[in-house]
């Protein structure tokens, strides 16, 4: 009978407690939906002035970008995928520190 008490999972007070907090969170998150006004808001659109000037083409290609992100990434990995390719050794090198 002793074991049969050890082995099934206790509930403590924190974990009441955290239920709690959470039935309580859940209720007010919903009451507030609920009484949240029911309606449209138009939401403002930037407009373009009339004396800005043209976007440069060049910006607006996404080759470009691209082009700019895979070689930022080549130069980035270069160092740790050679390291790793020239010695698989697991660890790193040992450091002469005299």
């Amino acid at each position: 009978m002793n074991e049969l008490k050890n082995a099934a999972p206790s509930f403590h007070r924190k974990d009441s407690s955290l239920v709690l907090a959470h039935i309580l969170f859940v209720c007010s998150a919903g009451g507030e939906s609920c009484r949240a006004p029911k309606g449209y808001t138009e939401y403002p659109i930037g407009e373009v002035m009339e004396t800005a000037e043209q976007t440069p083409r060049i910006l607006e290609r996404w080759g470009v970008w691209v082009g700019i992100l895979v070689v930022q990434i080549l130069v980035a990995y270069t160092v740790p995928v050679t390291e790793i390719i020239n010695d698989p050794s697991p660890g790193s090198k040992g450091f002469v520190t005299w």
